[in-house]
């Protein structure tokens, strides 16, 4: 019966003599010398063993005797103890277990059950359990002294932990955070965009990184602070997802000055479109300035050349201008020349271009537009000039202007942008010289 026994066990008489061993106990024996306290087989006695146990086993040689001696009287039922026992090997760990036999006063059974491969998964866990503890009581400092915002959620989104910087961004204290769902500690719109961030992130099973957030700042009434946050995964030895972090990192100060750096590129390309047009730009007139006049002319020459697609020039000048500067002064020869532009403008395509290209002198050019295309957006533009007059300090006095127009391809023919203009430029001087042949400026 007992060689059925894994542990190894023996039988003792009510005086505490071994009187039987099984066949682990003597194996045992075999293999370590003895067992504890310190006895070998049958004839040995345990009760004396007991007071007298091994170098660093007083303690236990104590509570084995006391705990024998009372099974052996009858007044305990079972005594157990754990203890470690060293080999040549290794150290194992045993339970000794004293239970009194059937017969009163017969004496009782000792057995010794390994227990070492237990006790070391105790130790394992523990170990575990104390660094795990280690590990929460460092997060719970960390996340009460960091400066960063940082909560950790459950897969159930259900706060864990959270640093005081989150509880500000909240307005609320870190105790009324933990346990709670995220949802129900912020508003709703925050957390619709969140919640596909989690739901996406514990899905995935990977990390989502730079959400960037605009909040409230609970501070500053109609303030804003900007943060950027990362989302990582949080698993267990086994690999199974056991909650989210949140870091969150306060960019405000980056932000604003970007923004502020935004505002002042705004700022400096307004201000250099205002150069552009300044460089471009008749500033009495608003019209186009020669410079720029020049440079669509030699570009549309250019498409002439390559493609033999026609454009018209337009030349014009002020009748009698200088007699009107002489006789009514500069401010009304100016608030002529703006009369002048806005009609222009007025009357010309979209697609034209209109410049000042002198004092009195302005000229068009209409793209894409042959001779018999640009009659009658010449026609229409002479006939919104005939109808001008500019005030004067004695009454308004008619406007009138002389124009000539060239063509190409067209007669006579040209081979250069700047005989076009020569040849628009003296039609337009016959035109003046035919208007002052029949009349002269109207005083």
């Amino acid at each position: 019966m007992l060689n059925a026994l894994p542990a190894h066990a023996a039988v003792l008489d009510k005086d505490g003599r071994i009187i039987a061993v099984n066949g682990a106990w003597e194996r045992f024996v075999k293999d370590h010398g003895r067992c504890f306290p310190r006895v070998a087989g049958i004839g040995d006695n345990y009760v004396k063993a007991c007071r007298q146990p091994p170098s660093g086993y007083a303690e236990k040689g104590r509570e084995t005797l006391s705990g024998l001696l009372a099974v052996l009287n009858g007044s305990l039922d079972q005594f157990m103890l754990e203890y470690r026992w060293p080999s040549p090997t290794a150290t194992h760990w045993f339970l000794l277990s004293v239970t009194p036999l059937s017969s009163k006063d017969s004496g009782a059974v000792v057995s010794h059950t390994d227990i070492t491969i237990r006790k070391r998964v105790e130790e394992v866990l523990h170990e575990a359990l104390t660094e795990g503890e280690r590990i929460r009581t460092r997060l719970n400092t960390l996340y009460a002294a960091i400066p960063i915002g940082l909560i950790y959620l459950t897969p159930d989104l259900i706060v864990e932990r959270v640093s005081q910087q989150i509880a500000e961004i909240h307005g609320r204290s870190i105790e009324e955070h933990i346990g709670r769902q995220l949802a129900n500690l912020i508003p709703r719109e925050r957390w619709t965009k969140l919640k596909r961030i989690y739901d996406r992130v514990l899905k995935s099973g990977k990390p989502y990184h730079s959400l960037e957030e605009d909040l409230p700042d609970a501070r500053v009434s109609g303030g804003t602070r900007y943060f950027l946050s990362d989302f990582y995964l949080e698993r267990n030895e086994e690999g199974t997802i056991t909650g989210v972090h949140t870091v969150m990192r306060e960019i405000t100060d980056q932000k604003l000055a970007l923004l502020a750096h935004a505002r002042h590129l705004k700022d400096l390309e307004a201000k250099n479109r205002e150069l552009d047009q300044k460089a471009i730009r008749d500033p009495l007139t608003g019209l186009y300035n020669r410079w720029l006049f020049d440079e669509v002319l030699t570009r549309e020459w250019k498409r002439f050349q390559r493609s033999g697609e026609a454009f018209t020039v337009v030349i014009m000048d002020v009748d009698a201008f200088k007699a009107i500067n002489d006789q009514y002064g500069h401010e009304t020869g100016d608030r002529a020349l703006q009369q002048v532009g806005t009609t222009l403008r007025a009357s010309l395509r979209e697609s034209d271009m209109v410049a000042r290209v002198g004092g009195d002198e302005f000229a068009a050019l209409l793209p894409r537009t042959d001779k018999d295309r640009s009659a009658p957006v010449v026609k229409k533009l002479r006939d919104a000039l005939n109808r001008l007059r500019v005030s004067t300090p004695t009454g308004s006095i008619p406007l009138t202007l002389s124009l000539g127009t060239a063509t190409v391809p067209g007669f006579p023919p040209v081979t250069s942008a700047a005989e076009l203009l020569r040849v628009a430029d003296k039609r337009m001087y016959e035109a003046k010289r035919v208007a002052s042949s029949g009349k002269s400026h109207p005083r």
